[in-house]
């Protein structure tokens, strides 16, 4: 069973553009790569998980989207970061483009992106995390029963006012969300240890 980071993409891995959709505008956010490469080399499989409404909203084509993802999955993979797989949300039920205006399963904070992923994958779920910069991304690590970061990068800071759970921990940025991830990790592992002597 692996431990899987389900990661948002725009406002959390890269900075928020409002409907990207052009190449030349994926800029990764400051310490995003260091904050990868800390939960990858602590064994984390790390995927990317990404509501697109643009193209139901008839802003740019679902081709768009899949060249920005492999542009940065590229990117990525050239600083030493491995993205497993991404999966996107092309819907929305207010949209212009009537095949993708839809009240899908997989439009965050529904679960549908997630559990195609189990389906691919053998994950335990109840290890893995969440990092996002919006409250449909918490929702979702509580409706698929994994744990969650919230980030303050993209539109965290003006929706970090009510995430109110408890189980939630809040991070500046990337690099931060991961030192969250590994020591809760490691503190986990010591009261286990503790328990059995």
């Amino acid at each position: 069973m692996i431990h899987a980071i389900f990661l948002d993409r725009d406002g959390t891995i890269i900075k928020e553009k409002d409907y990207l959709s052009k190449i030349v505008d994926v800029e990764l956010l400051d310490n995003a790569v260091e904050g990868l490469k800390i939960l990858q080399d602590n064994g984390y499989v790390l995927f990317i998980i990404s509501n697109q409404s643009g193209v139901a909203r008839g802003y740019f084509s679902e081709n768009t989207v899949v060249e920005i993802n492999n542009y940065l999955k590229n990117m990525l993979l050239q600083k030493g970061v491995a993205i497993e797989q991404i999966y996107y949300c092309p819907h929305h039920k207010g949209g212009s483009v009537e095949e993708y205006s839809i009240d899908c399963d997989c439009r965050k904070p529904k679960t549908g992106m997630i559990r195609k992923a189990q389906s691919q994958y053998k994950i335990d779920i109840e290890n893995s995390y969440v990092i996002g910069d919006k409250k449909s991304d918490i929702q979702l690590a509580l409706n698929c029963n994994c744990r969650a970061v919230f980030v303050l990068t993209g539109y965290g800071k003006d929706e970090q006012e009510p995430i109110l759970d408890s189980s939630v921990s809040i991070a500046n940025d990337l690099l931060e969300a991961a030192e969250i991830i590994i020591g809760q990790e490691k503190r986990h592992s010591f009261d286990a240890e503790n328990s059995k002597s």
